[in-house]
């Protein structure tokens, strides 16, 4: 099954097969009826807001249940809707998208002011996306007790997390579900005890095994934006996306999306390697083996769908030394992470506070 689905990769890249489960999405802004201003997305409202007269617009809140055939994003490649527009900064090198009739501000990676529009914008576009529940204002002041606590951070830097360097991104990830079948064989040992007293010892006995073994995988998440690192989401996880929305344009209303920069291919073989090891496990497991001499494992997957969901993080920044650092707030949970430069000479005081705490210690012993 899995040489068919390449075949179809490749035949569906030759002939440019189109993807009917996709639907086309109005990505025009929200014009404010009172008065004519673009609407922005409100977190708190989970609707769009008028940000000059205060005008409230509720949004339609579904729930995104469908998943799309892999074959279908290797294949078509269907580009996002033709308004929607792809910024690259020149600084830096990041990709945002931002919906018709909105202005990229600043990188929001690097704070950039020269992000040019580019004609440009291959790829999947999103079926999903979880929205923003924190305010911008919610997130600063979080981030603003984060940096407050690294110690070792330069004064500028605990000054610098102002709104003008707080941006609302979405970044991209891709669920997959495969519904997976295994043949295995394998030799695995049982540790047991023999003999008494002085002559007692632990020994291996050996047996064979072989079988089938199926597995129901579930949104397995990969991200698909190099310029966040896995470890940094992780950090900032969970996000939910089972609870993910059908995708709106009016949701990026305010704020940008990243544009993945992952080939499909690539983060399916990821996503494999993540199933193939807790495939191997479970057999392992079934069996309760103390030791794996070896185990071959022979997976297909008949019909593995995805979803591309979009996620909400507010990304800071902040250059030290002509060195860039990033930190980043989970849009929904508030959790944060990133790192923080360190001043040389808070370090250097805190040594010698520490010297001197010593010293006094011992003339006082």
């Amino acid at each position: 099954m899995e040489e068919e689905l390449l075949n179809e990769i490749a035949a569906g890249k030759a002939a440019g097969v189109e993807d009917s489960h996709l639907n086309e999405v109005s990505t025009a802004n929200t014009k404010c009826p009172g008065c004519g201003a673009n609407m922005r997305f409100d977190p708190k409202t989970q609707g769009l807001l008028c940000p000059y007269c205060g005008k409230k617009q509720a949004l339609p809140s579904e729930f995104l249940t469908a998943e799309i055939d892999l074959k279908h994003a290797l294949v078509t490649g269907e580009k996002w809707a033709e308004a929607d527009k792809l910024f690259a900064c020149e600084t830096c090198g990041a990709k945002v998208v931002v919906t018709a009739g909105s202005a990229a501000r600043n990188c929001p990676f690097c704070g950039a002011a020269n992000i040019l529009e580019t004609k440009e914008l291959p790829g999947v576009k999103p079926n999903g996306v979880v929205p923003f529940a924190l305010a911008e204002g919610e997130a600063l002041t979080i981030a603003k007790k984060w940096a407050k606590k690294k110690l070792f951070a330069p004064g500028k830097f605990k000054k610098s997390v102002t709104p003008q360097a707080l941006g609302g991104v979405y970044s991209p990830c891709f669920t997959f579900d495969s519904m997976t079948e295994s043949l295995y064989d394998g030799r695995f040992g049982e540790a047991i005890t023999v003999g008494t007293g002085k002559n007692r010892r632990t020994e291996i006995r050996w047996y064979h095994v072989s079988g089938s073994y199926d597995y129901n995988f579930d949104e397995i998440t990969v991200n698909a934006d190099t310029r966040v690192e896995e470890k940094t989401l992780r950090k900032l996880a969970p996000y939910h996306t089972n609870g993910a929305l059908a995708y709106r344009s009016e949701f990026l209303s305010g704020f940008m999306a990243n544009h993945y920069n992952r080939p499909v291919e690539e983060m399916w073989g990821e996503a494999k390697t993540l199933m193939d090891s807790t495939i191997r496990n479970g057999i392992i497991h079934r069996y309760g083996a103390d030791r794996v001499a070896y185990l071959n494992v022979s997976t297909v997957h008949p019909c593995p769908t995805y979803k591309y969901v979009l996620i909400p993080v507010y990304v800071g920044h902040f250059t030290f030394r002509k060195k860039r650092y990033n930190w980043y707030v989970n849009g929904v949970s508030g959790k944060i992470t990133g790192k923080a430069p360190v001043s040389f000479w808070r370090v250097l005081s805190a040594i010698a506070l520490g010297v001197g705490a010593i010293a006094l210690a011992a003339l006082l012993l």
